[in-house]
């Protein structure tokens, strides 16, 4: 990863939605240049996807858990209506997981 590459990445992260042609007046290269930057930087896992930031006021009340769970569980389950199940991340060896999940509302608190 070089200069252009980190200017490339600062362009995408403040809107991933920008044209190549934007990107690559940006940067100072052409389109075709960036466009094969931004396709080895999502090969070499660098770029993992791309999302939406939301605005303060739309974005309360929205709840993120992290948990840890013994492997093999019921648990992903039981989760329930509501609840996105964002990322399960094992480790090696191990009989757990964590899970993160993503709500707009706390089940059973009956507020939304």
């Amino acid at each position: 990863m070089d200069a252009i590459d980190e200017k490339l990445l600062l362009a995408l992260r403040e809107n991933a939605r920008a044209s190549t042609a934007k990107l690559a007046r940006l940067v100072g290269r052409s389109r075709t240049s960036v466009q094969t930057r931004i396709e080895r930087l999502e090969k070499d896992g660098v770029i993992v996807g791309y999302g939406v930031r939301l605005a303060p006021e739309h974005d309360l009340g929205a709840v993120r858990a992290h948990a840890y769970a013994p492997s093999g569980s019921h648990c992903v389950d039981s989760l329930g209506s509501g609840i996105s199940l964002c990322r399960v991340c094992g480790q090696k060896g191990s009989h757990r997981f964590m899970m993160t999940a993503l709500s707009a509302f706390i089940p059973g608190r009956g507020d939304r």
